[in-house]
């Protein structure tokens, strides 16, 4: 992984200990439903029981800067917003700082949730009604997920494991890996490459064929060999598949951009998988 990939990761992990602080400490006591008290409960005892030495020292840093931090990024949300919601809502630049500031304590909104959510309006009253993102990332997942967790999270072994079970899904043509392949190997199409276990669309990149053995990310332009090389040099398995594009009764609703449906499901008390929730994603 890439240095500034790190930095990333590990702010974000940071914003997840910020945001949580409020929750962990009193969360419970202001959540407007048996089941939210339940929930929060829960992430309490994650947050204050860090599981390695890695988490223990995210929570330290967390812990020294969130008096600083939020301040700022209070003041600098309400300089970047705050004239047009005077402007709308009549609320002040003042008022809306401060509330901002009341607002994190008491519900662990940050960022520029504040402004996104409209809770200038009445973030009294919703504000603790949201299920917060630190909250699943940090606390939710970690409860939900078995100590054994499922192998198709590598997208090889998903690919072959639908093949087999006669699943139509798309398939993967090539793996890259520090030790090859021949840049021969590389389908003479549009290709969609993204690492092989890994999730969010992180680290996914699109080529699209300019001609034959030449591709573009719209950025550069590669022959296959100096493609290959580019893909070895992330030190990172890969996998290759051919790009998709949308239906042409869809393409016209896309920026080109592949529509997938998102289908969510949890396991029940019976074992089973139980699907809860789908969406079309644009």
């Amino acid at each position: 992984m890439s240095i500034a990939r790190r930095v990333g990761t590990w702010l974000e992990r940071l914003v997840y200990v910020v945001a949580g602080l409020p929750i962990a400490i009193h969360g419970a006591a202001v959540a407007a439903t048996s089941e939210a008290r339940l929930i929060r409960r829960a992430f309490a005892r994650r947050y204050w029981r860090p599981s390695s030495i890695r988490e223990m020292s995210e929570l330290a840093v967390g812990l020294m800067v969130a008096p600083v931090a939020v301040p700022i990024a209070a003041l600098w949300f309400t300089v970047r917003n705050g004239l047009t919601t005077r402007r709308r809502e009549g609320k002040g630049l003042a008022g809306q700082f401060f509330e901002q500031l009341r607002l994190y304590w008491a519900a662990g909104i940050v960022g520029p949730w504040y402004y996104i959510l409209s809770l200038h309006r009445d973030g009294r009253y919703r504000a603790p009604t949201f299920l917060q993102r630190c909250e699943v990332k940090r606390g939710i997942y970690a409860l939900l997920k078995s100590d054994n967790p499922s192998p198709l999270g590598n997208k090889q072994a998903f690919a072959e494991r639908c093949a087999k079970a006669g699943i139509r899904c798309v398939a993967c043509e090539l793996v890259i890996d520090s030790g090859g392949p021949d840049p021969a190997a590389l389908p003479d199409c549009d290709l969609f490459i993204k690492p092989m276990i890994g999730e969010g669309g992180k680290g996914a990149e699109r080529w699209d064929r300019l001609a034959s053995r030449t591709w573009s990310n719209g950025s550069v332009i590669l022959g296959d060999e100096a493609l290959l090389a580019r893909l070895r040099s992330k030190m990172r398995p890969l996998i290759v598949q051919k790009r998709l594009k949308p239906h042409p009764a869809l393409e016209c609703l896309t920026s080109g951009a592949l529509p997938t449906v998102r289908a969510l499901t949890i396991i029940d008390e019976q074992g089973r998988p139980e699907l809860v929730a789908t969406v079309l994603r644009m």
